[in-house]
């Protein structure tokens, strides 16, 4: 019943606009995919459709998912986990996860498993962004928690994060797109572990029951990187 509302106050929104000639289209980012990894296709996307109103919304995958339940965006390009049952879906990317430090950080020896860094200070994101669930997952894996590294630091931007870790303030995990350029110009550099290979989906996700499903499946698959 709620998705119904949601599509009804949405489809009276929509004929709204189109009398005026216009179209808004609402959608959620999380925090790497919004700040590293959308840019280029979105303004692909608004260059070939400049009558298109676009609301982009930053937040947690919790968040979004709250958001989406509650109408306030169509859809939202996700890095975290969500219920499969619940929405239809599109794959964005497959992205490397990988640790990472300062290329200045000295490791007492020399890491070479998972275990080998816990007596490191780890940066991490809030409870509830898609990169602490994707860390914690592939933690529990190898039944390893975050709890296990013996300081910790909890920073809920990821451009702090980064500039932490290159200013050698501990270790963190992340997406590997997102610290290209400091692997790129040799300020950071990733740990390589011999129990730690992760990769993770960037997915396009939006209500199931929704009667826009096609149209929402149709931007999302022309914001696709494969579309450009």
């Amino acid at each position: 019943m709620n998705q119904i509302k949601n599509d009804d106050e949405s489809l009276k929104e929509k004929l709204s606009q189109n009398s005026h000639g216009l179209k808004d289209i609402s959608f959620g980012v999380t925090m790497t995919i919004g700040e590293y990894i959308i840019a280029d296709p979105i303004s692909d996307y608004i260059n070939k459709h400049p009558d298109i109103n676009l609301k982009i919304t930053f937040g947690n995958t919790s968040e979004l998912l709250k958001k989406l339940s509650e109408g306030v965006i169509d859809f939202a390009l996700v890095e975290g986990y969500f219920p499969k049952d619940d929405y239809e879906t599109l794959l964005f990317s497959k992205e490397e996860f990988v640790p990472v430090c300062s290329a200045k950080h000295a490791f007492k020896k020399k890491p070479k498993m998972i275990k080998d860094l816990f007596s490191e200070r780890i940066l991490i994101r809030e409870p509830g962004s898609g990169t602490r669930n994707i860390l914690e997952r592939a933690l529990a894996l190898n039944n390893y928690s975050t709890n296990d590294f013996r300081h910790f630091i909890q920073v809920e931007n990821m451009h702090a994060i980064i500039s932490l870790i290159e200013k050698d303030c501990g270790i963190t995990f992340l997406y590997k797109a997102a610290v290209s350029s400091g692997l790129q110009s040799g300020s950071l550099k990733i740990i390589p572990l011999d129990d730690f290979r992760v990769e993770h989906d960037f997915t396009f996700i939006w209500p199931k029951d929704t009667v826009f499903s096609e149209e929402i499946r149709a931007i999302c698959e022309e914001i696709h990187p494969n579309a450009r």
